[in-house]
């Protein structure tokens, strides 16, 4: 996979895992605390140098990304 392709992952990971947490918001009240604070935080990433830098850094992007992953995940399994 090319760096770009990475990077549009991440990118639509972040969207997936902040619609995710409208969701549980909306139907449960309550969400996964890392999820909501990777999330809140990157609105602050202002000038990163690379992309996994916005949610953590290379090292802790699949785990602050988790469930923006999985949902991600989950969509794509249902169209195949």
């Amino acid at each position: 996979m090319s760096r770009q392709h990475d990077e549009q992952v991440i990118a639509l990971a972040g969207i997936f895992q902040a619609a995710s947490l409208v969701d549980q918001i909306a139907r449960r009240g309550m969400v996964p605390q890392n999820s909501f604070e990777t999330s809140i935080a990157s609105l602050f990433v202002t000038n990163p140098e690379m992309t996994e830098d916005i949610y953590g850094g290379a090292t802790e992007l699949p785990f602050n990304l988790s469930t923006g992953l999985r949902t991600l995940q989950d969509v794509v399994d249902k169209k195949t």
